[in-house]
């Protein structure tokens, strides 16, 4: 019985799986608006029934590729990068690691912008995205735990501080996008450097 289910499991996870490799590329194609989940089962080689058993419709399969492509890598940036070095070197270190992503899954960069403004023009009907929203917090305990453990006063509340970032890194993602010439590779640790470099002795 406990064998049965194992492998009823194990064909699930396989079958989510399939899934999202084939919304990850129907997505990159035509984007948000204009991909449907009949391709995305076309393309996964399954039904439209298979798609529903797994995701409650377009927007949580959204949710969850983003969360997957996305956010698990994001949020393993930050146990990466050397504690104890100085802070423009932890930035350089951070930012690399955060392109690597960005170069792997430019698509999903994409997709997580258009959702955000599918969502800011649909509110009461799209779900919140908790994405971001959790890697903010990580970042907000990291920044409080090193200004701690440093003697560190930090320029401001460490959830304010992980917003702006957030928000610039977005902002510099963007327009990397539509103008790279204008975002320098290093350009982001240098304002983190800057930021950071306001903290005071406690």
């Amino acid at each position: 019985m406990i064998v049965g289910m194992g492998r009823r499991e194990e064909k699930k996870a396989q079958t989510r799986a399939r899934l999202l490799d084939a919304a990850a590329a129907v997505f990159a194609r035509k984007g948000l608006v204009a991909a449907s989940l009949d391709e995305v089962a076309e393309e996964a080689g399954l039904t439209k029934g298979a798609v529903y058993s797994n995701f409650a419709g377009k927007d949580d399969l959204i949710d969850a590729l983003l969360k997957e492509r996305l956010d698990k890598p994001l949020g393993e940036i930050a146990a990466k990068v050397d504690p104890d070095a100085p802070v423009p070197e932890q930035a350089a270190q951070a930012e690399a690691l955060f392109r690597a992503v960005w170069d792997r899954e430019r698509d999903m960069f994409l997709l997580g912008l258009e959702f955000s403004i599918h969502r800011a023009r649909n509110p009461d009907s799209v779900p919140m995205y908790r994405g971001d929203r959790d890697l903010q917090d990580a970042m907000a305990a990291l920044m409080e735990q090193q200004a701690k453990e440093r003697g560190l006063t930090l320029p401001l509340p460490a959830t304010e501080l992980a917003a702006g970032l957030f928000a610039l890194g977005s902002g510099l993602d963007l327009m990397a996008l539509n103008d790279p010439e204008r975002v320098p590779e290093g350009l982001f640790a240098k304002f983190l450097t800057l930021i950071m470099g306001q903290a005071t002795p406690a």
